[in-house]
């Protein structure tokens, strides 16, 4: 009774789509006026289909001819993502640039938005039950929705389903058949680790910051496994055809764009790796490598040289400070934030005479990808083995500050922090405290209140170093190795810190000069303006709308939005600096 109640679900899911895409086509019609766009969000499709529609071209310099340039969303549901590159594209393309939009059409037995992918093989566990006619729904609309903007957009797609062949799968299964494919496994598949993409992307998907040992958990993985390998054969034959001279992939993390960066990086292709970060207006870029490493791994040649003007500290900390409330961001926490560091240890029964040690975490399946520098096995362990400390050491404090992402954001988990916190301590001594993802509590003024800061990866460690409280980092934090932060090379040494708290001492000034330096690169060259799109977020779930900001191609093409001309410098090869100079 069950399944069938989730398939018939599922077909009234279907059958609505469908409804909702004829509503849509006839709403944003030209013919028609388009009276949708004066009440909802346009999709890219349409926006590009009027700017070419009227557009009266001029004659561009033709400075990336010859080059082979490859947009890779590989999916078709995120408008943001399809309007950052486009616009990107169609810039190139119009510079002289054979430019094309790698689009999956189907291939792949699982991706992040449909883990069913095209059903094959069947995904018997799978929890989703559909009937046969609708099991390949979400890729149906996905392979309609690249169609429409690469269309309107007229940039060609070059699609995996030409290059993919019937025994792929085969092939696939039987390479798994022959190994051992448990979680803790290293897969190598064509000298690309597969089991770092396939389990980052599981976590991803399943929302949770380890894997479950059921059925359901392994099936998702292993299928994530067969995508992997198929992707990569696939993808090896399309580059036969089409070897592009440079890619262009969001995040460079996960199933779809983890792959192909770690297969540019082995055929020593040009890979640019872009993304939306926190600050509005901008983006970030890197060169081969995710920036979610590229932060930790850069030289600090590239910022600590710079010294500040009184401005440029004045913009550093006027943007550390509206993040206290928001107002300068795409991601605001705290509306109504909690301020008053009295209220706020009395709230939490603290001692304001006696050490505290804050810890602050981070959403448990963002971004879980190998850091060869961390000292604890994941934020888990990290957090576990620090409570367990204090439970042994009752007279200092402890506040375990749970990342307000898990319930506000978007960002959602289906492993909250406090239950997995609860599930090894029952019950927990005074001396120790949970504050709750929906806490108002100010987690900077928080800091503001305890004798350490303790990180493990969240952004939060370089607003700590600037107010300048004292600071340790023991994960992947940005901020970690710059010199602004205390960062224990073993565990022992991260417990001698917590036996002594006031062993960590505030930052000197020439830290703090050292961090607003490296503030500055990150907020304001790191992330550079980026004019000729806005990507507004509407709803509770962060979802992203784009809007286009010119009406024809001279517009795009003028030379004003100096982010636009930083990334396809980046992408013909005529620069490799990621970051605004």
């Amino acid at each position: 009774m069950r399944n069938f109640l989730f398939k018939i679900r599922w077909s009234i899911r279907t059958i609505f789509k469908d409804i909702l895409y004829i509503f849509k086509s006839a709403g944003f019609s030209k013919h028609l006026g388009r009276p949708l766009s004066f009440f909802f969000a346009t999709p890219i499709k349409y926006q590009w289909e009027k700017i070419l529609t009227y557009d009266n071209r001029s004659e561009f310099s033709k400075d990336g001819e010859n080059k082979k340039i490859l947009l890779a969303p590989i999916y078709g549901f995120f408008d943001a993502q399809l309007g950052v590159e486009t616009a990107i594209g169609k810039n190139l393309q119009l510079r002289g640039a054979n430019v094309k939009i790698l689009t999956c059409g189907a291939t792949l037995p699982a991706c992040q938005v449909n883990i069913a992918g095209n059903n094959n093989p069947v995904f018997n566990e799978n929890l989703e039950k559909k009937f046969a006619y609708n099991q390949a729904d979400v890729c149906k609309t996905c392979v309609r929705n690249l169609k429409g903007v690469s269309d309107s957009a007229e940039l060609p797609q070059l699609k995996l389903k030409d290059f993919a062949k019937e025994n792929d799968l085969e092939k696939a299964t039987a390479f798994l058949s022959s190994r051992d494919i448990s979680f803790e496994q290293k897969i190598i598949y064509k000298q690309i680790n597969i089991s770092e993409h396939a389990k980052s992307t599981t976590l991803r998907v399943l929302l949770r910051g380890t894997l479950e040992d059921n059925p359901y958990c392994k099936a998702v993985y292993r299928r994530f496994l067969l995508s992997a390998i198929i992707y990569i054969d696939t993808l090896e034959r399309a580059f036969e055809e089409f070897r592009p001279d440079s890619i262009l992939a969001v995040h460079g993390i996960y199933l779809e764009h983890g792959i192909i960066t770690d297969l540019a990086k082995r055929d020593n292709i040009n890979m640019v790796i872009w993304g939306i970060p926190y600050r509005l207006g901008a983006l970030i870029a890197s060169l081969n490598d995710t920036y979610h490493r590229q932060y930790i791994e850069e030289s600090d040649e590239v910022w600590d040289q710079q010294q500040l003007n009184e401005s440029q500290i004045n913009m550093v900390q006027e943007y550390i400070g509206s993040k206290i409330s928001g107002g300068r961001d795409n991601v605001n926490y705290h509306p109504n934030p909690i301020l008053d560091k009295k209220k706020i240890l009395s709230s939490l029964g603290f001692d304001s005479n006696k050490p505290l040690v804050s810890i602050f975490t981070n959403v448990l399946w963002d971004a879980q990808i190998f850091y060869s520098s961390n000292i604890f096995d994941g934020l888990l362990e990290w957090i576990n083995e620090t409570i367990s400390f204090y439970v042994q050491n009752t007279d200092i404090q402890l506040a375990v500050r749970i990342h307000p992402a898990e319930s506000k954001g978007g960002f959602f988990t289906t492993q909250p922090l406090a239950t997995e916190i609860y599930k090894v301590f029952p019950s927990l001594p005074s001396n120790i405290k949970i504050i709750e993802p929906e806490s108002d509590i100010s987690s900077i003024i928080l800091s503001d209140a305890s004798s350490v800061s303790v990180v493990y990866g969240s952004n939060i460690a370089l607003e700590i170093a600037l107010r300048p409280n004292p600071l340790v980092i023991v994960g992947e934090a940005y901020s970690k190795g710059k010199g602004f932060s205390i960062d224990p090379p073993t565990k022992e040494d991260y417990f001698k810190i917590l036996a002594d708290p006031s062993s960590v001492k505030k930052n000197t000034q020439e830290q703090v000069a050292k961090a607003q330096r490296y503030a500055y690169h990150y907020y304001f060259k790191r992330m550079f303006n980026f004019k000729s799109i806005t990507t507004p977020i509407s709803g509770k779930g962060l979802t992203r709308n784009v809007i286009l900001n010119f009406d024809n191609v001279d517009a795009l093409m003028d030379g004003s939005d100096t982010g636009l001309k930083l990334m396809t410098d980046l992408l013909l090869g005529a620069s490799d600096v990621y970051y605004q100079e």
